[in-house]
């Protein structure tokens, strides 16, 4: 459910302003709505040193690893008082080093331009231009050479797949199709030794990057603070101050306005507390038990929130993906993958949250279900006669057998159920309002509109009842769309917007075919490398290695687009055609207290 919010607004003395935003950042209860848009200089250091940190913890993560790390120690300076001065010594040795690397690349242009030359001085050349004898550097072809004439000697002093380097003496005036080459200031010699000291440089700057990797312990907790310190900043510019009061205004779930009263009461100051007036300003809370929740991985990997005024479908939601992931997916075999490498990543991952691996071992039992029931493990049709999974086998659901008509079927009745879901809902939110006899009509459309995908993909006779269900769908979706508006003019444009809305209605109803489909393509492509491997073995040794690459190989891939086809598929049906159903726009913003996120270490 989506917790009911209330806007509320504390004052106090201008004076204690300061105490008054520190004390609302320890309660952490607020959502705070800035009166005015922030901007101060304090809030302008605060972003510029959180970015400072972020940016050398990035460096030092993305750095070398340990081994060049403990090379690194002894070239480091002694440790810096500040972890601020950590940040800025990282930030300044990585500028340091991307010069000496674009230095280096530099030097290897010019030891690449020099090298057919040999070592020599090209500050002769300068020499005798400044004795009126100016000569320059061609790389010719030997073609064109051959048919060049300059105006005084010529010679070719260098030789590099098939291009003839030739040292000339011209006029101001001379020109050739090729220009001459620009030379260095230093010859080839002194560029090597130039590069290698370069690299020498780059080196060290590497470890002494990978040495402050010691420290990132240290600029996390800095990062933490920091973070405090640019939301203390933004609230403390956005608050209004009207001498001798100032005030902070937001949105506080209702359940936790009690502490705000609380806090003013030991601080003298004036709280207010109301209903908030407008809801898409209002900040969405939900609050779940504990077994819903665990969709909220999805939510926030989708990042969308249902505004406050909307409905929270996160039960819904789960059990829909839930399935949709079974179906998709459709192997047992793969859901037993999925459910080992769960377990695995939770062995090694002891620290992260629990929900997504909740999430993956529900889908994975899920999927496993399925299998069972289709009796499809790997692809492989004699696995599912094993007496120990014939036994689960649902014969209209088995994956070999010629079901293709039943199991679509099935998907246009799960759309059609998952549809009529989003219009009870709605209609359940809407009631008594007149409105929600529109949703009862669509609730009739929807069915007609199953039957009538049902006439056209499988061929199926519609019964003769359905037309007085599109009948009502139709009086009812039309007359009470918006019933406060005249009951003529309410029908016309009903009417008018029907046939889109119809349209659109029956392309969701075939949209769940894609539940079939998919899974149907999952279980072709296991079947197909397993005949490629079997078709490989020919009793070496050789054969079998080729035989389970292929194996390996193929059916990684089949898992992988099989999850893709849940990213794709599964959640598309959940947020685009169930939720337009409901009027679901995701358009909402997330409930963010302003808060202290955890004890940082002072910059």
């Amino acid at each position: 459910m989506i917790a009911p919010m209330q806007f509320v607004v504390v004052a106090a003395s201008a004076s204690s302003s300061d105490d008054l935003v520190v004390s609302l950042q320890e309660l952490g209860v607020l959502h705070v709505e800035p009166f005015k848009n922030p901007d101060s200089r304090s809030l302008e250091k605060a972003k510029e040193n959180l970015q400072l940190v972020e940016q050398a913890l990035k460096i030092i993560d993305e750095s070398s690893s340990s081994k060049d790390e403990a090379k690194g120690g002894p070239h480091l300076e002694p440790p810096p008082e500040s972890s601020l001065k950590i940040a800025r010594q990282t930030i300044n040795l990585v500028q340091a080093r991307n010069e000496l690397v674009a230095k280096l690349q530099t030097l290897k242009t010019r030891i690449t331009l020099l090298t057919p030359l040999g070592d020599f001085d090209p500050g002769d050349i300068d020499f005798l231009a400044q004795n009126k004898l100016l000569c320059r550097i061609y790389p010719l072809p030997e073609k064109l050479f051959k048919k060049t004439s300059f105006p005084g000697f010529c010679s070719v002093v260098g030789r590099d797949n098939g291009i003839l380097y030739v040292l000339a003496e011209v006029d101001e005036g001379f020109s050739l199709p090729v220009a001459p080459l620009d030379l260095p200031e230093k010859g080839l010699n002194a560029l090597v030794e130039e590069k290698a000291l370069v690299e020498e440089k780059i080196r060290l700057a590497n470890e002494k990057i990978a040495g402050l990797k010691k420290y990132s312990g240290k600029l996390e907790k800095l990062r933490a603070r920091l973070a405090d310190d640019l939301a203390f900043e933004k609230v403390f510019a956005g608050m209004a101050r009207h001498e001798p009061v100032a005030a902070v205004a937001g949105y506080c779930p209702q359940d936790q306005v009690d502490k705000i009263f609380e806090a003013g009461t030991r601080h003298s100051w004036a709280v207010q507390a109301g209903p908030p007036k407008d809801p898409a300003k209002v900040p969405t809370k939900l609050e779940n038990p504990r077994p819903v929740k665990i969709i909220n991985p999805v939510l926030k990997f989708m990042g969308t929130v249902p505004g406050y005024d909307e409905r929270d479908i996160s039960f819904w939601f789960l059990v829909a993906l839930t399935l949709f992931f079974a179906m998709l997916v459709g192997d047992g075999g793969y859901g037993l993958l999925f459910l080992i490498g769960t377990a695995i990543a939770r062995l090694v991952k002891r620290d992260a949250p629990a929900r997504p691996f909740i999430l993956f071992t529900v889908f994975s039992l899920a999927t496993i279900f399925w299998g069972l029931a289709s009796g499809t493990w790997f692809g492989v049709e004699s696995v599912s006669r094993w007496p120990v999974f014939n036994a689960f086998i649902v014969p209209s659901l088995y994956s070999f057998a010629d079901n293709q008509t039943f199991l679509i079927s099935l998907t246009f009745t799960i759309g059609a159920i998952h549809l009529s879901l989003a219009h009870i809902l709605r209609g359940a939110a809407l009631f008594p309002d007149a409105r929600f006899l529109g949703e009862l009509g669509w609730l009739a459309l929807v069915w007609f509109l199953y039957f009538l995908a049902g006439y056209f993909v499988l061929h199926r006779p519609m019964p003769f009842w359905t037309y007085y269900l599109f009948g009502a769908g139709l009086f009812l979706g039309a007359v009470f769309a918006d019933p406060k508006k005249p009951f003529v003019v309410s029908s016309l444009v009903g009417l008018a917007d029907m046939p889109l809305s119809l349209v659109r209605s029956f392309s969701d109803v075939i949209s769940y075919v894609r539940l079939f489909a998919v899974g149907y393509a999952t279980l072709v492509m296991a079947m197909s490398f397993n005949e490629m491997a079997a078709g490989l073995v020919d009793g070496s040794l050789w054969a079998y290695f080729a035989a389970t690459l292929v194996l390996v190989v193929g059916h990684s891939l089949n898992i992988l687009m099989a999850s893709l086809g849940v990213l794709v598929h599964g959640i598309r049906l959940n947020m685009l055609e169930f939720s337009s159903h409901l009027q679901l726009s995701w358009s909402g913003k997330e409930y963010s207290p302003f808060g202290i996120t955890k004890k940082g270490e002072k910059p």
